[in-house]
């Protein structure tokens, strides 16, 4: 089975649970953390016992061929627009709540993933 390699956006607590969740997944790799802020050296710690590569540019992640899937745990105000700038970049998603502020926002989400053909989960 082809694994899944995914880039996770944030690194406040719900990208914390987001991160263990992911490391219980088998075929499942967090290939890197994007923050603007610096994680402490344990916190972001690959099954390999290696710490996850921190990037710092969400489009440079996004343009990433060996990411499959973004995580989104940004803070809620950009879930929208990022959700859709990662569907366009043909990537899969995982959106913590909310995946958007407002209705429009929503629509906007939905109709880029239609699009795009890729997958969703929203964390509930």
């Amino acid at each position: 089975m082809k694994g899944w390699r995914v880039g996770l956006v944030g690194s406040g607590w719900a990208a914390g649970a987001h991160f263990g969740a992911l490391q219980q997944i088998e075929h499942v790799d967090v290939a890197a953390v994007c923050t603007v802020r610096d994680p402490a050296p344990d916190e972001f710690v690959g099954r390999d016992g290696r710490q996850v590569e921190v990037v710092r540019d969400f489009a440079s992640l996004l343009a990433r061929p060996d990411i499959d899937v973004i995580d989104l745990c940004s803070r809620s105000g950009l879930h929208a627009e990022q959700a859709i700038a990662a569907a366009r970049a043909g990537k899969h998603l995982i959106i913590e709540k909310p995946v958007s502020r407002d209705l429009p926002g929503l629509r906007a989400v939905q109709a880029a993933v239609a699009e795009a053909g890729v997958r969703t989960c929203v964390c509930l």
